[in-house]
Parts: structure tokens; C-alpha cells; sequence
């Protein structure tokens, strides 16, 4: 396995604080104070409050953008101070810091996990820790320390799993798949959680239709212009994942999707 190790690593922040008060910026002012060279990169602090799934979706379609070493800190925590642990997850390329509440579902579904370790070494936190601000008090300081060298065995016990989200798992047959609404993004557009390697290997070439409401659709298109002006579509989206749209229109407009929604794929012979 080549070493991971970087030369100041860039730190990445995935949370729901916003922008409109402090708590991104208590967060970046934890790290520098560690690490005044520290490199912080925002995926996003725009994740709808307390919604894990679109947090685990944001950092988990953007992570293997960033360079090898880099530490993916990601912080949308409803349980923040209850019962769910505060976690570091090791992979070959990148490290991921924050609660153990599903929101690196998609780290273990696209890399290989090497180690996971509960943060229990608190000479790595701030001395103070607030039980409502885990982010700034535990898992900013975590990251930093993570980018100055300390190793990650240092910040805690070696356990052998963390949550995966149940929005995520998809039901595979040999005649169907069985998956469901994720998410809905700012174009109206229906993102499922069926991605493009489980489609193409089950269907195998077969032909299929898919099921949402009562709505029945057959083809795949490659893009939007593709498709006939406010046509309703399918398309595997940037992310990778089976969408549902209209073209230059909104799907949920046109049809009553809501997250959790089951997106059913018939496969024919």
C-alpha cells in the first residue's frame, strides 16, 4: 500500500451550519490554531439541517475528487452528545473525521476501509468540549492534528464497523431492482440511490422499465438535450446515480416524488 502521507494535507468541511452564523468559522479558527498552514476547502455547509442522507451524499460523490492524504472532516450530527461515537475512518487515499451516525454510508460502498477508530484520546480535542458543538470541540481539532503527522491509531480503539444508512442499500433480483428517492435537487430532478455499475451489471443488457408512481419509463438518456423538449426522463446524473427528470423542466412538479419513495426497476428477458 502506498503511503498516504502528505506534506499538509487539505482539510475538507461537509455540515449543515450555514453561512449565516459562526459555526463554520469556529471550526476553521480551531484548525489554524493547531495548524496555522492548514489548506480548508468547503464542500458544503448548505446541507439541509439535521439531513444526514444529503450530507453522506455531498461528501461521498466529491471525496475522490480531492488529492490522496486529504481529510475529509464531515459534520451533520442530530445526536451530537447523545449515544452515536465520534469516528476516524482510514481508507488507502483518505482519512474521514465525524459522528458515527451514517453519514460516510458512501466511503464504504466506494473505497476500501483499512481502520476505524473511536476518538477517545481526548488530548486530542479541545480541553474544553461542549456536548452540543462536537464539530469544533472534537472532530476540528481531530483533523488537524491528523495534518500535522500524528497517526490515526493514536486517536482512539480500533472497532470494526460504523453505520451505513439504510437509504442507501438497494435490492437486487434477477428480475428487478429495488431502490429509492435519495434526494431532490434545486432543478426538481429525482436522484435515486441505484447507481450506474448496479444497473448495467444486473440488467446485462436486458430491457427494463422503471416504476415511480404511475409513471412507467424505458429509456436511458446520455444528457438532458438528448431527450424532447419537457419529456420525462432517466439519466445517470454527474454523481453516477440513476436520476429522474424532465427535460429543461422539474419532475417533481409533474409527478408527487418525495424522499423515501420507491423506484422500482423491472427487468425484462
Amino acid at each position: 500500500m502506498k503511503s498516504k502521507k502528505t506534506k499538509n494535507p487539505v482539510i475538507t468541511l461537509t455540515t449543515d451550519f450555514g453561512y449565516s452564523y459562526n459555526y463554520a468559522g469556529a471550526v476553521k479558527a480551531v484548525v489554524l490554531s493547531i495548524n496555522p498552514h492548514a489548506r480548508i476547502v468547503d464542500i458544503s455547509h448548505d446541507i439541509p439541517p439535521f439531513d444526514i442522507v444529503s450530507g453522506a451524499f455531498a461528501l461521498g460523490t466529491t471525496y475522490n475528487y480531492f488529492p490522496k492524504g486529504t481529510i475529509h472532516m464531515a459534520v451533520v450530527d442530530p445526536g451530537v452528545g447523545g449515544f452515536r461515537k465520534p469516528i476516524l475512518v482510514e481508507t488507502e487515499d483518505y482519512y474521514f473525521v465525524g459522528p458515527d451516525n451514517g453519514i460516510f454510508s458512501l466511503v464504504e460502498q466506494k473505497s476500501e476501509v483499512l481502520h476505524i477508530y473511536e476518538l477517545n484520546q481526548k488530548q486530542y480535542f479541545l480541553e474544553h468540549v461542549s456536548s452540543t458543538f462536537h464539530g469544533r470541540d472534537v472532530f476540528a481539532p481531530v483533523a488537524a492534528h491528523l495534518s500535522k503527522g500524528v497517526s490515526a491509531d493514536k486517536m482512539g480503539m480500533p472497532v470494526k464497523t460504523f453505520e451505513i444508512l439504510e437509504a442507501f442499500e438497494v435490492e437486487i433480483h434477477s428480475d428487478r431492482i429495488a431502490g429509492q428517492v435519495l434526494m431532490i435537487d434545486g432543478f426538481g430532478n429525482v436522484i435515486t440511490n441505484i447507481d450506474n455499475g448496479v444497473f448495467t451489471k444486473t440488467l446485462n443488457g436486458r430491457s427494463f422499465t422503471i416504476h415511480v408512481k404511475d409513471e412507467l419509463i424505458q429509456n436511458i438518456y446520455r444528457t438532458y438535450s438528448d431527450a424532447p423538449l419537457l419529456s420525462k426522463i432517466a439519466l445517470f446524473g454527474s454523481s453516477g446515480f440513476l436520476e429522474l427528470a424532465i427535460s429543461q423542466g422539474a419532475f417533481v412538479n409533474s409527478v408527487p416524488v418525495r424522499v423515501g419513495d420507491e423506484i422500482l426497476i423491472e427487468i425484462g428477458h
